[in-house]
């Protein structure tokens, strides 16, 4: 399923409930604070992983999200960090107004937003078109519970061997000063690693049985690297 993520500002939680309802007909797996936080969770931890693990955020834009300070905000921050990690001909990031209202983000004007007035039920049409880009892959290659054998263009030019687990961590054979704390996430094709707090980076495109990509870290070295998949 299609998991999406809804921002809204707490004065427009009818709508956004309403939104949500109808994602969920539609047999998507939508994302909304309200009803998938669990009592004792730590829910901004929660919401950040949900994020991450979105195929698309809506942030729904009304007079009240564009005035309020506080936690909306930094929803649509987060969303816009996995933006710029994702390839510009995919779409991620949905502005969907639900009243006359001006965007006051720069970045968002720079994307093609939505309305859900005055015609509701046609807004509604206009969204479900994007998700029909998705691609057909995009739930089918999950990393998730896979291992695989990596290898980078750096000297020694060694293997090593990277696991993904569901809930997010990369488990490794070479952890050690700067591969520690590994996490991963993916959006399509496309998989993202980073280890010790983003002392490095990893890209990759998932073909099959196979990855490449690019890596970097805070020193500003680069790489390429390849891995494969390997039998669990």
């Amino acid at each position: 399923m299609t998991k999406i993520f809804i921002s809204y500002a707490r004065e427009d939680y009818e709508i956004a409930k309403r939104l949500y309802d109808f994602l969920l007909s539609q047999g998507h797996e939508p994302w909304l604070d309200r009803e998938k936080l669990i009592p004792g969770q730590k829910w901004e931890s929660a919401i950040q992983s949900a994020i991450r693990e979105s195929h698309f955020f809506i942030a729904l834009l009304s007079p009240n999200s564009i005035e309020k300070r506080g936690y909306v905000q930094k929803e649509l921050r987060a969303g816009l960090n996995v933006l710029d990690k994702i390839p510009d001909s995919q779409v991620f990031l949905i502005p969907v107004r639900l009243a006359e209202c001006e965007p006051t983000h720069e970045r968002l004007r720079e994307l093609q937003w939505l309305d859900l007035f005055p015609n509701w039920e046609e807004g509604l049409q206009q969204l479900s078109k994007v998700f029909s880009f998705v691609p057909s892959n995009i739930l089918t290659s999950s990393l998730a519970g896979s291992k695989w054998s990596l290898t980078t263009s750096t000297p020694p030019h060694t293997d090593w061997t990277i696991f993904f687990e569901e809930s997010g961590v990369l488990e490794s054979d070479k952890f050690g000063q700067h591969h520690a704390n590994g996490t991963w996430r993916q959006s399509g094709n496309i998989v993202y690693m980073e280890f010790n707090r983003n002392f490095a980076q990893y890209k990759g495109v998932i073909e099959g049985d196979r990855i490449t990509g690019e890596g970097q870290n805070i020193n500003g070295n680069k790489w390429h690297w390849e891995a494969i998949r390997l039998k669990v």
